[in-house]
């Protein structure tokens, strides 16, 4: 019976240590499920910050493409001037004529593609709740969230790492407690 009351003893003692084990694993595993969503909010604010630099230059690249338009066209325009003023159209001047329109559909060709990507690009920003109108202030939104998400994901690195520590020492003691339940069995 004595033996049975110590085993009970020990058993109860280590029982009362392993319970902040388990804690700490507990907290260990909600740490990481929630470094984990962290992570995921930082790559879709990073996918919606690729958004607005996309639509950025497709912006820029649209203007570049409507000013090379503009001088296509006037080139054509002075060609066929030239032409009606010159009279007689040789094959020199058609071919430049045909070269230069050929120029100016190519290049209305890649403005109007151009517009259709930008079309979907500001459909996908506003459907990630971002008006294309206010870019700069989504920007530094986005900027600041990012920065807060990090300082989460580092924030939580941190305790994480405490808890490794705080577990291994934990099961240090567990080992000594284990020891020294062993040698109760024994008695």
């Amino acid at each position: 019976m004595a033996r049975e009351l110590n085993l009970k003893v020990v058993l109860s003692a280590i029982d009362d240590a392993t319970k902040p084990i388990r804690s700490i694993m507990d907290s260990s595993s909600k740490l990481a499920a929630s470094m984990r969503a962290a992570k995921d909010q930082v790559k879709s604010l990073n996918d919606t910050q690729r958004k607005i630099n996309g639509f950025r230059k497709l912006t820029d690249d649209i203007q570049g493409t409507s000013k090379q338009l503009d001088t296509a066209q006037g080139k054509v325009r002075d060609l066929r001037k030239q032409m009606e003023q010159s009279g007689t159209a040789t094959a020199a001047w058609k071919k430049k004529y045909d070269a230069a329109t050929k120029a100016t559909r190519n290049l209305t060709d890649r403005l109007n593609d151009q517009r259709r990507e930008l079309g979907s690009t500001r459909t996908a920003l506003r459907d990630a709740g971002i008006d294309t109108g206010r870019l700069t202030e989504h920007e530094n939104e986005l900027k600041d969230r990012i920065d807060a998400a990090n300082k989460s994901i580092d924030s939580q690195k941190d305790r994480l790492k405490r808890l490794g520590e705080q577990q291994a020492r934990m099961a240090d003691f567990r080992g000594a407690l284990g020891n020294v339940g062993g040698a109760g069995a024994r008695v």
